[in-house]
């Protein structure tokens, strides 16, 4: 219950929006444990959950941000599904789509989960039909999204109001056309060969492309290392939506929550990589706070 700026839990939006965020990426933990250990060791889960906690942007779990809700709702999706509760899928998918856009990619990834366990062969027709029929839990996630852009019509006069909003934010990010990523590199070039380095900016450019690179690198090597194609299905849409708005901007914090990049690097077999992450992303986490907490525009 909320009265004027304060609420019955805290005295203000702020520290509510930090109760939530903190409980939330305590409770994502937890699950992503879990959820790891559907497929593998003990200690694969313990690691991937410590390169989760020392990348770079991770302190955004902890700020009035939906990273750590986002990740909480995507993680128990999957959990409810690799347990065959559909309708507690459908339930915690909904809630995902609600807090970002992105969360819609977690329904074809849901049907890949559902056709996977349930062995259904689509090439029947037949079995498409039962396949509608049972899937019923999961189509509360696209309704989700259609209530919310009724609720922007009637509010806003605009069904996509949500989307194209983000085009004013005055960040470089298109909402009405796609731009391919080469584009977007180019542009990065131009940006880091124009500006001197001593500007914040151009740091902030340079961690912007890097991140894309590994990110880009790390979701590869995650089909390589096969991990389930379902995570796959929903991670490779959630970085790729962002990037085809013809600017990497939030990209550092986007990729918290494509939580396959974090086993893939949990299962590198080249000790020497694992131990450069371990000593360059705690050095770069405790930067990037630095300047966030003083305010700095960091992604």
């Amino acid at each position: 219950m909320l009265i004027g700026n304060e609420s019955t839990f805290s005295p203000s939006y702020f520290f509510s929006g930090l109760i939530i965020s903190n409980l939330a990426f305590l409770a994502s933990l937890f699950i992503f444990y879990k959820l790891l250990l559907f497929d593998y060791k003990r200690g694969v889960a313990i690691t991937s959950i410590v390169f989760l906690l020392l990348f770079p942007t991770s302190f955004y779990f902890g700020a009035v941000y939906s990273e750590s809700l986002f990740l909480l709702l995507t993680l128990l999706t999957f959990y409810f599904a690799r347990k065959k509760r559909w309708l507690a899928a459908g339930i915690t998918g909904m809630f995902l789509s609600i807090t970002r856009i992105v969360g819609i990619f977690i329904l074809p990834a849901l049907i890949y989960e559902f056709v996977k366990q349930e062995k259904i062969d689509i090439k029947k027709i037949k079995n498409i039909f039962k396949l509608f029929l049972r899937l019923w839990p999961l189509f509360f996630i696209p309704l989700s999204v259609f209530g919310y852009g009724i609720y922007n019509f009637l509010n806003k006069g605009e069904f996509f109001y949500f989307i194209n909003a983000h085009g004013n934010l005055g960040n470089g990010r298109t909402v009405n056309s796609i731009v391919l990523f080469p584009q977007t590199i180019f542009r990065y070039i131009k940006i880091i060969l124009s500006i001197p380095y001593s500007q914040f900016e151009w740091w902030i450019a340079l961690l912007e492309i890097t991140t894309f690179f590994i990110v880009s690198f790390l979701l590869y090597l995650s089909w390589k290392k096969k991990i389930r194609l379902s995570y796959l299905i929903f991670s490779v849409p959630c970085f790729l939506l962002p990037i085809f708005s013809g600017t990497f901007t939030g990209l550092p914090r986007y990729s918290l929550v494509l939580f396959p990049i974090f086993i893939s690097l949990a299962l590198i077999n080249q000790k020497l990589i694992k131990l450069f992450y371990v000593i360059i992303a705690p050095i770069l986490l405790f930067l990037l706070l630095m300047f966030f907490s003083k305010g700095y525009f960091i992604s």
